[in-house]
């Protein structure tokens, strides 16, 4: 078993590892469990307990794509239900794979934390160093979407 099964999720009040859920599949993380390293990484990505997060593809074996949080919100808000289809078949209809990949940069680069603006605007006495932050931010994560976009 692999140590994505070994992070425990609630899904219909029923504790069990994400990598039992089917593509499509949500749950809400309940407790990690694994190496030191596991929940060092599960915690630096945000998969913290109390956190929703959506099964985009379930093989059954090897890497298994989740989002979780505001990304799932807001594909949520995107996509409604309006086929009559689970979340992650209507954004694999509507997305091209390097599509997909660049939105996936994006989300990964560009996440501005209202703390560490708060922190650097006290710091610095002034909102213009937390402005270029946000600026410098979203520079680099739409280039970087756009070379993923294109060579990817």
């Amino acid at each position: 078993m692999g140590t994505d099964a070994n992070k425990a999720i609630t899904s219909h009040n029923k504790i069990k590892a994400v990598s039992d859920l089917p593509t499509g599949g949500r749950g809400v993380v309940r407790l990690l469990r694994g190496g030191e390293e596991f929940i060092r990484r599960r915690v630096a990505l945000g998969f913290t307990p109390g956190v929703e997060e959506m099964v985009v593809q379930n093989y059954g074996h090897g890497p298994m794509p989740v989002v979780k949080g505001n990304t799932l919100a807001t594909l949520g808000d995107l996509y409604g239900n309006d086929a009559n289809l689970g979340l992650a078949e209507q954004v694999a209809c509507s997305l091209l794979p390097r599509a997909g990949r660049a939105f996936l940069v994006v989300q990964m680069t560009f996440i501005p934390c209202v703390v560490t603006m708060a922190a650097i605007k006290q710091g610095t006495g002034s909102w213009k160093w937390p402005a270029f932050s946000v600026g410098l931010l979203w520079v680099i994560s739409f280039c970087a979407a756009v070379i993923v976009y294109q060579f990817a």
